[in-house]
C-alpha cells in the first residue's frame, strides 16, 4: 500500500505519468513499474473516495488498454489488469 507522503508526490507527477503511457510506444522495465505504480495510486484513490483525483488515471489506463490501436500487447495487458483490479475492489 501507498503512503500519503508518497500518494501526494505520485499525484504531483501523475498528469506526465498519465500523458507518458499514452504516448510511449515500447515496453521496458520501468514502463511495467509506472503502469503497476499507477494502478495502486487509483486503487487508493478510489477507495479513499477520492473520485477527481482519479479520473485522469483511469483515462490514461482505458485509452492505453482499449482505444489506441497500435500500443503494444504489454501496455494493453497491464492498463486491463490495473483497471480489472479497481473494478474488482471492495468500497
Amino acid at each position: 500500500m501507498l503512503e500519503s507522503r508518497k500518494i501526494e508526490e505520485l499525484l504531483a507527477i501523475c498528469p506526465k505519468l498519465c500523458e507518458w503511457i499514452k504516448l510511449e510506444p515500447s515496453f521496458t522495465q520501468a514502463s511495467g513499474r509506472i503502469y503497476t505504480v499507477l494502478g495502486e495510486l487509483l486503487g487508493v484513490l478510489t477507495e479513499d473516495f477520492r473520485w477527481n483525483e482519479c479520473g485522469s488515471i483511469a483515462d490514461a489506463l482505458y485509452s492505453t488498454a482499449y482505444l489506441i490501436p497500435d500500443k503494444a500487447k504489454a501496455h494493453k495487458n497491464l492498463s486491463s489488469h490495473a483497471l480489472k483490479n479497481i473494478a474488482t475492489e471492495k468500497i
